[in-house]
């Protein structure tokens, strides 16, 4: 069953809702402060940006850093097609209407999936003066290096990454869409106790594992800290290495403890490897994933059918109840399906466009390059965008959090036939609502 089917089934829903599309609508559904393609009268500014060569228009440059080699290739491709499709739309809609039309240029960093290479590919980046704003969106443990050279160089940078140390080190050019990653925790405890009052699961004993990184130890201090006086008792909490290569032991050992559950934080590769092994084991808890791996349409390559129940936390999720409202929303998730070949949009490639929307509307509000200008605009960002909560829209506070952002639990489902992760949990946020296959 490949997840490719998904394609046609998305295409033609948003078909049904954006009509002929919306490129021609140059953003007049989405409420922003003047973004580009509103259809207030943009004022005639042109500081700071870079003339190109053969035209009078000028050019913006925007720095991305990814990883489009090494282990984090697939999920930096993501990023890299999803912000060149948007941007190609600004650019086809008439640019920033504010800096005369001036079009924008993605400046692509590859961090080749190293800590090391991509501190050098970044500041490299960084160097070049005519690079106003940045987006990071390839792993916390990578934005975390990287938010020194960020202060040091003094560059706006938008990332999707959600570690608890970006928002709360004092970093005054770092702005955050997602909820923190100690909300993750909790999250997962809550729906726990949802599935237990409105399914009658019995999940009293939980195994937490977690990949030994940045990302996943601040998930899993924040399951420790929730479980606390909950009622539930901890029988297994193990970190392993991200390049974990035999999950046998570690499985055997959450069996023997008699968990009933268990919460995972992993990347694609070790959620692959661990679940595989659980299945070849013959062991089937409640799964509870923290975001990463487990919600890629790689797992169905991995697990086949028996992904289908797997539950996990994601930052956002393409079909939730708000996107269907807003044909341009619509619009984007079809652009990237079309550029990427990907039956949905992953929530990574949401994240790349929803940090290039902000910068966007950044520099069509302030009508200017200079990199603390733009932070400054950044600062008073409120646009309609991907991240679940309150009304939709981005909203910064003085530490660059996003606080409308919250994280949300989808549930692979299949859907007449194909196999995809849809919002169940809160429920007010899902367009789909969550499935007991122990009936089926």
């Amino acid at each position: 069953m490949k997840p490719k089917r998904m394609l046609a089934i998305l295409m033609a829903s948003i078909i049904a809702l954006t009509g002929t599309g919306c490129g021609a609508q140059s953003g007049n559904n989405t409420k922003t402060s003047g973004a580009a393609g509103s259809s207030e009268a943009a004022p005639e500014k042109t500081e700071g940006a870079s003339g190109s060569a053969g035209t009078d228009v000028p050019t913006i440059k925007i720095g991305q850093i990814t990883n489009l080699t090494g282990a984090g290739a697939q999920s930096g491709n993501w990023h890299k097609v999803a912000a060149q499709s948007y941007i190609d739309w600004i650019n086809d809609n008439g640019g920033i209407k504010s800096m005369g039309g001036a079009k924008i240029e993605i400046v692509v960093a590859d961090g080749q999936s190293d800590n090391t290479q991509i501190k050098t590919a970044t500041q490299r980046l960084l160097e070049d003066k005519e690079i106003c704003a940045v987006m990071s969106n390839d792993g916390s443990n990578y934005t975390v290096a990287l938010c020194p050279l960020f202060e040091k160089y003094q560059v706006p940078c938008i990332t999707m990454n959600y570690s608890n140390v970006i928002t709360e080190s004092g970093y005054q050019w770092i702005f955050s869409l997602a909820a923190k990653s100690s909300t993750i925790g909790p999250l997962q405890i809550d729906y726990l106790n949802w599935l237990k009052d409105e399914y009658g699961y019995n999940t009293d004993k939980v195994a937490l594992i977690y990949a030994d990184t940045e990302f996943g130890t601040n998930n899993a201090k924040g399951v420790r800290a929730t479980i606390e006086g909950s009622g539930l008792e901890l029988v297994v909490d193990e970190a392993y290495p991200p390049d974990i290569t035999d999950a046998s032991a570690l499985v055997t050992k959450i069996i023997q403890s008699g968990a009933e559950a268990v919460f995972a934080t992993s990347q694609y590769q070790d959620a692959k490897l661990i679940f595989s092994t659980m299945k070849s084991m013959n062991f089937h808890p409640v799964v509870v994933g923290g975001g990463q791996g487990m919600i890629t349409s790689q797992m169905i390559d991995a697990l086949g059918d028996s992904v289908i129940g797997m539950c996990s936390t994601a930052e956002f999720n393409w079909e939730q109840k708000q996107n269907y409202d807003n044909p341009e929303l619509m619009e984007h998730l079809k652009r990237f399906c079309e550029a990427s070949g990907e039956p949905w949009a992953p929530e990574n490639a949401l994240g790349a466009i929803d940090s290039c929307m902000v910068i966007v509307d950044a520099l069509e509000r302030c009508g200017s390059t200079d990199r603390t200008v733009l932070r400054d605009a950044i600062r008073e960002c409120n646009i309609q965008a991907y991240p679940v909560g309150g009304d939709g829209h981005i909203k910064f506070d003085e530490n660059g959090l996003n606080t409308s952002a919250v994280n949300v639990v989808v549930q692979w489902q299949d859907m007449d036939g194909t196999l995809t992760p849809r919002l169940v949990y809160p429920p007010e946020f899902g367009s789909g609502e969550f499935i007991d296959y122990r009936s089926e």
